[in-house]
């Protein structure tokens, strides 16, 4: 696979395109959106289009598959790889090793606070958060959000 961490200007595959580098970690290729920075979480659609996951947001931005961008695809004339199954930083709060991995009413931000119907299922917390830059190390295993509760 080509660099994950790089930013097309071009798009240079299909939407939706997964790949896998030398850890075994796959991506997907997707389209930006404004206010990406690298290791924000989004959700994502079958055409390829993303928005900055969000638990106060309505859907799309609360409910579907996550990502996790590898780089600044700040921009819907940006395209670039985000990561879906492996370990990877996400932008977060003050979270503990192991937690359960929630939405936050910032956009494209993550805790461990537990937050009504915004659990991300197939994440966990692998360590502590770092302060100084604001992420905390992930497990992603296909991430999704639900926006319903289960009963």
């Amino acid at each position: 696979m080509t660099d994950p961490t790089a930013v097309d200007t071009v798009q240079q595959y299909a939407f939706g395109t997964r790949a896998f580098d030398k850890s075994g970690y796959e991506y997907i290729y997707l389209k930006g959106v404004a206010s990406t920075v690298k290791y924000s979480p989004v959700v994502y659609d079958e055409a390829g289009v993303t928005v900055l996951a969000d638990s106060a947001g309505s859907a799309p931005a609360n409910a579907g598959p996550i990502a996790v961008a590898q780089a600044i695809v700040d921009s819907t004339s940006e395209y670039g790889w985000y990561m879906i199954n492996g370990k990877t930083y996400m932008i977060s709060g003050d979270v503990a090793d192991n937690g359960q991995v929630y939405l936050t009413t910032g956009a494209g931000t993550v805790d461990d606070a537990d937050v009504a119907l915004a659990l991300m299922i197939g994440a966990w917390f692998r360590g502590a958060d770092d302060s100084v830059a604001a992420t905390a190390l992930v497990q992603i295993v296909y991430p999704m959000v639900h926006n319903a509760a289960i009963d």
